[in-house]
Order: structure tokens, then sequence, then C-alpha cells
């Protein structure tokens, strides 16, 4: 009878412990995901509308310089203007060396701009619309359609894929950005916890 209840018990106990051992196993902390990204969806009616003058409206590529900072042009007038990502600080390029992971994150971005069928930009209600530096840019959400008819928060996206932290300033979307913020760390994945295999990237 003792025997049959230490066995029982040893059973319970290794049950117990392999349940412990698939919770915090490394190899599932490092994968990545955008979940937030694919459920948030912007609620604000863009169509017809300016984003210089109203806050919100559909925009052109012109130029990717980081990770957070793109030139757009208006839509309607041609008007070319220079912007600041609203609630993230991507690694800078333009250190020597270059930060690491801030060039993947710049070609990443100019990437998904180039082939977006749509982009849209977007305000914070609450906060400034420029950043208050001598390039006078103008803080924006940055929505893009990569064919599948949906607008994505490419701010959000950053964060979700460990190319950026959360650095607050958002008011629209801040329990969401942190939310994501909070569990892309656990990952160990790219700025936070890896080496940028690129050579030309450095501390």
């Amino acid at each position: 009878m003792k025997k049959l209840i230490f066995a029982l018990l040893l059973m319970i106990f290794i049950r117990i412990l392999s349940a412990c051992e698939a919770q915090t196993n490394p190899e599932d902390s490092q994968l990545l995901n955008t979940n937030h990204t694919d459920d948030l969806r912007l609620e604000r009616d863009y169509e017809g509308y300016s984003f210089i003058e109203n806050g919100i409206g559909e925009v052109e590529l012109v130029n990717c310089l980081t990770g957070h900072s793109t030139d757009f042009r208006e839509v309607d007038n041609g008007e070319t203007f220079r912007t600041r990502y609203i609630g993230i600080a991507t690694p800078p390029p333009y250190t020597n060396p270059p930060k690491p992971w801030s060039l993947e994150v710049t070609d990443y971005v100019c990437d998904v701009l180039s082939g977006a069928d749509k982009i849209v930009l977007e305000s914070d209600p609450e906060s400034a619309r420029r950043d208050g530096t001598s390039m006078g840019r103008y803080l924006v959400y940055v929505w893009y359609d990569d064919g599948q008819g949906e607008l994505r928060n490419l701010n959000l996206e950053l964060i979700e894929l460990a190319y950026t932290a959360y650095n607050g300033g958002s008011s629209l979307y801040a329990h969401t950005f942190r939310s994501a913020w909070f569990e892309t760390q656990a990952t160990n994945r790219r700025i936070w916890g890896e080496e940028d295999p690129d050579p030309r990237t450095g501390d």
C-alpha cells in the first residue's frame, strides 16, 4: 500500500514538474507575434481629410529616414513633410557605428511602406502636433494596408517585433502599446537581448 501511494505521489510530482518546464521553456519565450497589431483598428474616418489640416488623412511615401522618422506627401495637394512616430524611438542608424538593429528596423519600415497599398497618418488629440525640435516633425501614428484590406498600426507593430520600446506619449492607444511592450520584453528578442548579426552595426 505504501509503495502504491509513493508511486502515485511520484507520478503527480513528475506531472507538475513537466508542466512547470513547459511553461518556462526558453524556446517558447523566443516567439514573437503581432497579436495586438492584428486586433487594433483605426476607428476614425480619414477619407477626404488632410493630415496637415485635420490630423488624419491618406499620404504617400517620400523618403525613409530611420525606423521612426519618415517623409510623406499629402495625396491631394502634394505637400511634403517630415514625421516622427508617436510612442516609440527605434535605435538610430546615424551614429558611428550605427546602433544595433537600427539598419534592420529602418529597412523593415521602408519595405513595409514601399509595398503598402495605402498609408494613413493619424495625430493624437492629447499630444502636440509637432515634436518641438528644429525639424518640426509631425507626430504621427502610421497605419498601412499591406494588401489584406485592413489598416495596421506600424508604431505598435515595431514594438511587438522587438525593434523598439514604448516610450509614452500616446493617449489613444497607451494601454495596448504598454501591454505589447511588456509582453515583448519577455521574449528576449532583438533589442531585448539578441546581438544584431549585421556587421555594420555595433555598441
